[in-house]
């Protein structure tokens, strides 16, 4: 019981929540929501459509044997069937655009085999975080009390 009268006493000397406090509260809601957005911006940045591999004139439907011959697959097909009926790597894709007008995975074709390259910018920018973090954070610690004796 006296733990807590302790902790009242100091409670009673600092005072109500403040126009510091809040003023205080609302920068650092700033800088959070910020902060999160970069977070999350990779979600919509480099999210991958629905695609097809696009085979020549089927789109416009002018050459009714690429509708038999090449069918179009799931909407994670990088393969498509030559005139052979052999299977042939996509040289291009056509994206769904009804959610996603342009991402980051659409202009430079982060599908298939390139698929590493929305989770290489994710790891580069988390590892930038992390050392900006360490070193800023440092960095801001040092120089704050060099600023405070001033």
């Amino acid at each position: 019981m006296e733990k807590s009268t302790n902790i009242d006493f100091y409670m009673d000397h600092l005072g109500d929540f403040g126009s510091y406090q809040l003023r205080q509260f609302l920068l650092n809601l700033m800088s959070a929501f910020t902060a999160g957005l970069h977070m999350m911006v990779l979600v919509t940045v480099a999210a991958v459509p629905d695609y097809n591999c696009l085979i020549p004139d089927s789109e416009s439907g002018s050459n009714i044997t690429n509708w038999i011959v090449a069918p179009k697959f799931n909407n994670d097909s990088c393969q498509a069937l030559n005139t052979f009926n052999k299977t042939i790597n996509c040289e291009k894709w056509v994206f769904n655009e009804t959610y996603y007008g342009s991402t980051r995975a659409t202009q430079w074709n982060m599908i298939c085999d390139n698929r590493w390259m929305g989770s290489l910018a994710q790891m580069s920018y988390m590892f930038g975080v992390f050392t900006g973090s360490v070193v800023l954070g440092s960095l801001a610690d040092k120089y704050a009390i060099l600023l405070n004796n001033i």
